[in-house]
């Protein structure tokens, strides 16, 4: 496709990319998958409120509603890592992703906060085997003492962890 071609395209279709999972991937049953939802242009806007307390709640509320499991999640002020399951079968966990899209986009209009809010598309892969969970939670919930927004995981406000058999705690200890 030509870049004038992808211009024309509709801004809902979806986006061909080699990189997502296959269909049947994001309808596995209690399969943990980690998934980065960037802002549009990489504009820092989610640690500032009333945005980051709009995104924990379209996460829970999503949650409830969707019969999906939320492991953890961080808030950045460009980004969001989540990593999440679903709970019922024959769910799609990218119904997830986009009913939280949908939910904080209504609420962050509400709000008065300047659209656009999140790219197009997203980052996704499996977090299969227990260790490599482990592996992720922790990077999730290091994220913001990595990037120096504060010394220790307990102290950033715009986290949580929920659990997940055999997943780390907040401070990274195995709880399998």
């Amino acid at each position: 496709m030509t870049d004038a071609e992808e211009g024309k395209r509709d801004h809902l279709s979806p986006r061909l990319d080699p990189h997502r999972l296959n269909d049947e991937a994001y309808c596995r049953l209690g399969a943990p998958v980690f998934f980065t939802l960037s802002t549009a242009a990489r504009r820092p806007f989610l640690t500032d409120p009333p945005a980051p307390y709009i995104i924990a709640h379209a996460l829970d509320w999503n949650t409830g509603t969707r019969g999906t499991c939320l492991i953890c999640y961080c808030i950045m002020p460009d980004h969001l890592h989540f990593i999440a399951c679903n709970g019922r079968e024959g769910e799609d966990i990218r119904e997830y992703v986009r009913g939280v899209k949908l939910t904080t986009g209504r609420l962050f209009r509400e709000a008065a906060v300047q659209p656009p809010f999140w790219e197009r598309s997203y980052w996704d892969h499996h977090a299969g085997a227990c260790q490599d969970l482990n592996e992720q939670v922790g990077y999730v919930l290091q994220n913001p003492v990595r990037a120096g927004l504060c010394r220790r995981v307990e102290d950033w406000p715009y986290s949580g962890w929920r659990g997940f058999r055999g997943s780390n705690d907040q401070n990274g200890n195995d709880t399998g």
